[in-house]
């Protein structure tokens, strides 16, 4: 049985797609959420640093 869902390898163009995805998925995580990036006002923006 194959895969479902139409797949294809990650390109550059894919970056920050699938950044903002991760970043967003762990925004209400509670270790993510809150532990590891306190400072609420700013956390998106540390969550997705990537520099």
């Amino acid at each position: 049985m194959g895969p479902s869902l139409l797949s294809r390898k990650p390109t550059d163009r894919d970056y920050d797609a699938m950044l903002d995805t991760l970043v967003l998925a762990f925004a209400n995580d509670p270790v993510w959420g809150g532990w590891a990036f306190p400072d609420h006002d700013h956390a998106i923006e540390q969550r997705r640093a990537d520099g």
